[in-house]
């Protein structure tokens, strides 16, 4: 069971990571950033039809009224639709015919569920959580594992609990899975353990939820991040869509319901940057 404790990071101001980056990255991260800004003013892709979905992470506590406001900018330009819907409109069952956004948040933190879905609920914007489910409800001392070595933040932040899960499920979030232990499915070499990642994770959030878990998304989320068996078991066990982390087009009726393509944004970045991915840039 999971415990409030004041060890864990809940402000963006403190969890940011940038301040621990050598200089050499944050050189590299300065130069992106005008770039993207650069970019945004000068490129447009204002398509009158498309489907385009959208991921991120976190929204910490002093970041929900910067979320609440991006939403209601990204529901100016497009509707947001279920996970369903956009995968009848991947395979063409559904027709693409007016601007569509799908939302996604990896990675099963609290601070998402605390958050974002009571955002989520009163703006009325369907989206789905994709939770590493042996990492939903651990404790401080497991958490900060996770975060040892290589993390994007400064600092431990909490996972979710099943409790908390289930309050958001019935709220009318979706919860997907994002394998059980968050891992890079093309490394894994055994059957078994496949398994145990792709359809165990499934099977666990049906059992302690009491929904249907009918989306994935791989962790890392590379198109060399899953391969061909992966993919093959995420058909055989019943999900009806994959989701990736690579921008790429999206194509209805050609693009496959289990290498679906995502923009990443989070909600720190400039609007600017976030709208230009949102409209569609970087999918070539």
């Amino acid at each position: 069971m999971t415990t409030n404790s004041s060890r864990y990071v809940t402000q963006w101001s403190s969890a940011r990571p940038n301040k621990l980056w050598p200089v050499r990255r944050r050189g590299r991260a300065l130069v992106r950033s005008t770039l993207l800004s650069a970019l945004s003013f000068v490129r447009s892709r204002r398509q009158k039809q498309f489907l385009r979905c959208l991921y991120c992470h976190h929204v910490f506590d002093d970041q929900v009224g910067s979320f609440r406001d991006l939403l209601r900018r990204l529901r100016n330009e497009a509707e947001f639709v279920s996970s369903d819907t956009c995968i009848e409109m991947v395979t063409g069952e559904t027709s693409v015919d007016g601007r569509f956004f799908h939302l996604s948040f990896d990675d099963g933190f609290a601070n998402v569920v605390n958050n974002a879905a009571p955002v989520l609920v009163e703006l009325k914007v369907p989206a789905i959580f994709f939770v590493p489910t042996a990492w939903i409800g651990s404790n401080f001392e497991e958490a900060e594992r996770y975060f040892t070595g290589g993390s994007n933040y400064d600092g431990t932040l909490r996972f979710a609990s099943w409790e908390e899960l289930a309050q958001a499920a019935s709220a009318g979030l979706e919860i997907g899975s994002h394998t059980r232990n968050h891992v890079r499915l093309s490394a894994v070499n055994h059957e078994r353990a496949l398994e145990e990642e792709i359809s165990a994770s499934k099977r666990e959030i049906e059992a302690r939820l009491h929904i249907p878990c009918h989306y994935i998304s791989w962790p890392f989320g590379r198109r060399d991040d899953i391969n061909r068996e992966a993919l093959s078991l995420v058909r055989t066990v019943g999900y009806r869509g994959c989701f990736g982390a690579f921008r790429g087009h999206l194509a209805p009726g050609e693009t496959s319901r289990f290498e679906v393509p995502r923009h990443h944004f989070e909600i720190d970045w400039p609007l600017s940057h976030i709208r230009y991915f949102a409209e569609g840039n970087k999918e070539d």
